[in-house]
């Protein structure tokens, strides 16, 4: 049931305006997210605050009536209202450390050596890389720490680093 109009949807999906020159309510949210992070800056409101604190942050762009899109948050906005420019940069720090780490062990593996396992290693750090780019681009359009896919990616990415310190040394 995918859509056939495919570059129509992801207009849809990303105009900041609808037919009727409205603005979309993910840019509604995202505006209340960046003006409440601006109140508190270098530390946020503060981890779990984010709902009771964002309906005092609407107000530049016209929020619509209605039903609105479910889960049209921005993963990176609202950490960094939460948690502030602290807590972003360790949430980035975290996510490119990981990054690092899988590319390292796609690359320092021999697949074609089967008794130290470095196809597996490869298999599992490239899935690893994955997740991290696919985890980090649909962040941008929901917050997925909430959702409990976080718990998932952070196995995938956990097996392919753990993967590598636990097969035997080559020699």
């Amino acid at each position: 049931n995918l859509p056939r109009k495919n570059i129509e949807e992801i207009n849809r999906s990303i105009r900041m305006f609808d037919d009727e020159g409205r603005p979309e309510p993910r840019y509604t949210e995202w505006q209340a997210s960046v003006q409440m992070w601006s109140e508190k800056p270098l530390l946020g409101v503060g981890l779990g605050n984010y709902q009771s604190q964002i309906g005092m942050n609407y107000g530049f762009l016209p929020v619509k009536e209605g039903p609105k899109e479910p889960d049209h948050n921005n993963l990176f906005l609202v950490f960094g209202s939460s948690t502030g420019l602290l807590g972003l940069l360790g949430l980035f720090t975290m996510l490119l450390l990981w990054f690092q780490r899988a590319i390292h062990g796609f690359f320092s593996s021999r697949p074609q050596d089967e008794n130290s396992g470095g196809a597996l290693v490869r298999i599992l750090s490239l899935g690893a890389i994955g997740a991290i780019v696919g985890f980090c681009a649909a962040s941008i359009w929901t917050a997925l720490l909430v959702r409990g896919v976080f718990l998932v990616f952070v196995i995938i990415v956990a097996a392919a680093i753990g993967c590598k310190k636990n097969l035997p040394r080559q020699s």
